[in-house]
């Protein structure tokens, strides 16, 4: 049996106010900074643990790995202590509005509701893995609400106890977890653990937050390895739409393999499900910043041919001499491809800037716009995102460029518009050329230019 554990009246200069959580390894507890005017969590070990060295180390991990982490969206550790009788405490962020699984208890959310919970979350988990962090432990009581300086809620992702470095993945063999959320590989068997086992705890907590129940009713450890595919959450509650059934189900795919490959994605796919229905086309110059035309630098390297960068030469190209009119190279919003909203390296070069996104203006142009670097785009996915209404596919055999990941050309209006997605140092980058004629020469010259530079 755990007993409760005592706590003096004072956890350093902060006064204890009252006990708000805790497991079998540590209570948690809500206190007051006095000094800084502030609301704060003490999680305290339990004194039953105090004599194991493993736990102790692990109880200060988790402050290494919370500290570790770049992101507002994950509960911060702003100091660390010890107990008179040597139990380690953190000082951390305190949700004032509680917790995921006190707002699901009476049950589940509205899907909207729970899907920008869980872009929240996936854009943590994101920061996580950017850091070089696995949660493990990716669950409703895991995941806090505190009031912002707006009034709205933020979301924030704590509980790093079982949290790991990414790479020690390979040699984590220890079952651990919370059963009803854990991937089959986090149970046994021969696949290792990876940013794919966040991505299927975080469909486990969509799909209770969206009906209420777990994927599976059965959450013994010794069937988890074996789970198969679980039934959609649209046979569970009304009003849910195709592809949240079809996200959910990717991201809990038994075969870590047949998952999104990284937490990014799974987020990208939500996003679009939150986003209002028009029709556009994926050209990205309307979210550059215009102020910038003209700005840029560019030089000619021979005759034909002239280079141009964005400005801080993360991104550079050659094009032809005559497409120079205008540059815009104050970066672009990859949310246009149904990624993380933000703003990467990226430039437009044409004759004119403003007509670029115009199929009734055949006048040329490139853009080029570097991808984040957890951002990595399948081709079916990238041929999808940048599908254009209205326009006509051309059969074209595809350019000879190093790192060509996917391209196609389609005729719209009376420009053509090449798309190509290619693969350079580890890093995407979409390109697109617009021009008056199928000019598979000059798309397959600005492609094999492309180049990335300081980032």
């Amino acid at each position: 049996m755990i007993r409760a554990m005592p706590v003096p009246g004072r956890i350093g200069r902060f006064e204890v106010v009252e006990r708000i959580g805790g497991g079998a390894f540590a209570s948690v507890w809500r206190a007051r900074d006095d000094a800084l005017d502030s609301t704060v969590a003490i999680k305290v070990l339990s004194s039953e643990w105090l004599d194991s060295a493993d736990v102790h180390e692990r109880f200060l991990a988790e402050a290494r790995l919370l500290r570790r982490a770049e992101s507002d969206r994950v509960v911060r550790v702003h100091d660390i202590g010890e107990l008179p009788d040597g139990r380690p405490y953190l000082v951390m962020t305190y949700g004032d509005r509680g917790t995921l699984e006190d707002r699901i208890a009476a049950g589940p959310l509205p899907w909207r509701e729970a899907v920008e919970v869980a872009v929240e979350i996936g854009l943590a988990l994101r920061s996580l893995h950017a850091d070089g962090v696995l949660h493990r432990d990716v669950k409703p009581s895991n995941v806090l609400f505190r009031s912002g300086s707006d009034g709205r809620d933020r979301v924030l992702l704590g509980d790093l106890g079982l949290g790991k470095l990414l790479s020690e993945a390979s040699t984590l063999t220890m079952v651990v977890g919370t059963p009803a959320y854990m991937a089959p590989e986090q149970a046994g068997g021969d696949k290792p653990i990876s940013v794919r086992t966040d991505v299927y705890g975080l469909g486990a907590l969509l799909y209770r937050t969206i009906t209420g129940r777990h994927p599976y009713e059965n959450n013994a450890i010794v069937d988890i390895a074996d789970r198969p595919e679980p039934s959609r959450p649209g046979l569970v509650v009304r009003d849910v739409p195709p592809g949240l059934d079809a996200a959910v189900l990717r991201a809990l795919a038994p075969n870590p393999s047949d998952r999104y490959g990284d937490v990014g994605e799974f987020v990208a796919d939500l996003q679009r499900l939150l986003a209002p229905k028009r029709r556009r086309w994926p050209i990205p110059v309307a979210l550059l910043a215009l102020a910038g035309v003209a700005a840029g630098a560019w030089y000619l390297t021979r005759s034909e041919l002239v280079e141009v960068d964005d400005g801080t030469k993360t991104v550079s190209l050659r094009v032809p001499r005559a497409w120079a009119g205008e540059l815009a190279g104050a970066g672009w919003d990859p949310a246009l491809l149904g990624l993380a909203p933000g703003r990467w390296p990226g430039l437009v070069i044409a004759e004119s800037v403003a007509a670029f996104p115009a199929p009734a203006d055949p006048r040329a142009g490139v853009f080029a716009g570097v991808l984040p670097p957890m951002a990595v785009l399948a081709p079916k996915d990238f041929e999808a995102r940048t599908a254009k209404p209205g326009c006509v596919a051309i059969a074209a055999r595809p350019p000879e460029v190093v790192g060509l990941r996917a391209a196609h050309t389609r005729r719209c209006g009376v420009a053509f518009v090449a798309d190509a997605l290619l693969e350079l140092s580890g890093q995407q980058v979409w390109v697109q050329v617009k021009q008056s004629a199928d000019n598979a020469t000059a798309f397959q010259e600005v492609l094999g230019s492309v180049g990335l530079g300081r980032r």
